[in-house]
């Protein structure tokens, strides 16, 4: 059950940040910030259509904030649902998702952004409607009726490395900045050590490093485990023996203008049961992600495999390709 958890931009710490045009100041405290991401995923030929549709939500909670640490809470909800009904809209599962993060600003070396997360997790999966037959929402009482729930909790902890983002101003003054020239790249300790920041507000335009990578590696440890069906079935790898969770995240995002990108990003999980199985599930995608002053929307295709569809009491795989529309904070992918 894969985690549907946004990657945070590697600037979240920094004391000025680049968002749209314009560098806005950080802020630093207690409840200083609150996020809303969303997400609408149209697929084809999912197992037994059972993802055809896949809408989540995403909110953002940072409790503390400093230049070193932050701690936030990360609540997701994923929903699923199929076609096969008079308006082709069918919910058939929610994820559920709740985490409790703590990020530390590792610092930079060789220009790159290092930061060290844990967090607590809790995630779950239920049915919807499941009286109702797949392709159906009149319900039928007399049906095979079945029923899975599958929840896990446990800690997660990884590493995110990102290459630095550079800012670029083609108008300041030498004599501003630490002697650099209007060629030079500033990095973002050269911004912080301008006395007077509003000579950088209307003329900080684009990252000066148009290739920009984000790499993340994540480990999860589970304390409780459970995949309760209805009725009760052999499958070959019951959630409930899960022991580990290996993920992998690398996206690479190319500037085409101001403000618009090219990405493509990949998403890989390793999961280990006992008996040393272990399972993979894999997302791709490419798209174009579209920056304003305080939200961007992303554009992108997607060929995703999960190697348990989650909604039969029988173990499916499913695989399918989709188009997708994210709309996300400023601060996060």
């Amino acid at each position: 059950m894969p985690s549907n958890n946004f990657k945070f931009r590697p600037d979240i710490f920094d004391s000025l940040q680049l968002r749209g045009n314009k560098l806005v100041e950080n802020s630093y405290g207690f409840g200083v910030n609150s996020y809303f991401n969303s997400e609408i995923l149209v697929n084809n030929n999912s197992y037994k259509n059972e993802k055809d549709r896949i809408f989540r939500l995403n909110g953002i909670i940072e409790i503390f904030k400093s230049k070193r640490d932050i701690i936030l809470l990360s609540l997701n909800n994923e929903l699923n649902a199929n076609s096969l009904n008079d308006i082709s809209f069918n919910p058939r599962q929610a994820i559920w998702e709740e985490n409790l993060v703590y990020l530390h600003n590792l610092g930079k070396f060789n220009n790159k952004h290092f930061i060290y997360n844990v967090s607590l997790f809790h995630r779950c999966k239920h049915d919807i409607d499941n009286l109702d037959p797949a392709n159906s929402d009149i319900p039928n009482l007399e049906a095979n009726l079945t029923k899975r729930v599958i929840i896990l909790t446990g800690l997660t902890t990884g590493l995110t490395i990102s290459n630095n983002p550079f800012y670029y101003n083609s108008n300041f003054q030498s004599k501003n900045i630490n002697n650099k020239t209007e060629d030079d790249v500033l990095d973002i300790e050269d911004i912080n050590n301008v006395k007077n920041k509003n000579i950088l507000t209307d003329t900080v335009t684009h990252y000066k490093n148009k290739f920009r990578y984000f790499s993340k590696v994540e480990f999860e440890y589970y304390l409780n485990k459970s995949d309760y069906r209805y009725p009760q079935t052999e499958i070959a790898y019951d959630w409930n023996k899960l022991v580990l969770g290996n993920r992998f995240n690398f996206r690479i995002d190319y500037e085409i203008q101001n403000n618009c990108n090219i990405f493509t990003k990949t998403d890989f999980t390793l999961l280990f049961f006992e008996k040393s199985q272990t399972r993979t599930n894999y997302n791709l995608e490419f798209g174009a992600n579209f920056s304003g002053q305080n939200m961007a929307f992303e554009l992108y295709f997607t060929k995703q495999f999960l190697f348990d569809e989650l909604v039969f009491v029988d173990q499916n795989s499913t695989q399918f390709f989709g188009i997708g529309l994210r709309l996300l904070n400023l601060n996060f992918y």
